[in-house]
């Protein structure tokens, strides 16, 4: 979910870097000024939102894997003459993710990197990941909330949570 300018007291989705192929095993934010933008923001716990999922749904996601980019973020960084940290990547993940330590299930889709479901037409993909997409981020029943002040610190095991 891409970073987005808001006015205060709005939820801001955010995402991990699913782009590298190595997931991320912490993460924290600690604004030590936060911006409006950031006084209120959303964290999913993906694997409840698999729970959601009809059981149907669950074995149709099963087995997919979806292209995640970091073109076009690297490209948009470079037409403002802005910083390109490391060249971007280009990496196939699976649809559901199994973390190894709870075996718990979760979706692994992040809509600033991914791209499309490999295999399927543009406008099959399109549809999926705009599904799943919403799903998760406008699923206000498993979303953890954060207030941030100066000195919130927030942390969050990744791959569990969508920031």
């Amino acid at each position: 979910m891409p970073r987005t300018t808001v006015s205060a007291n709005t939820l801001v989705p955010t995402g991990p870097i699913t782009r590298s192929g190595i997931p991320t095993s912490l993460t924290n934010c600690n604004p030590l000024a936060p911006p409006p933008s950031l006084s209120l923001t959303s964290h999913v716990p993906v694997p409840s939102s698999y729970n959601r999922l009809s059981p149907e749904f669950q074995k149709r996601l099963e087995g997919l894997r979806a292209l995640h980019s970091a073109v076009p973020q690297a490209e948009f960084s470079r037409k403002r003459n802005g910083p390109v940290r490391r060249e971007p990547v280009e990496t196939e993940h699976p649809v559901v993710r199994v973390y190894p330590v709870t075996g718990e299930k979760a979706p692994d889709v992040n809509l600033g990197f991914t791209k499309s479901i490999v295999g399927f037409k543009q406008e099959e993909s399109d549809y999926l990941l705009k599904f799943l997409f919403d799903h998760i981020s406008k699923g206000s029943d498993f979303q953890i909330r954060a207030r941030y002040e100066p000195g919130t610190v927030v942390v969050w095991v990744c791959p569990s949570v969508l920031p």
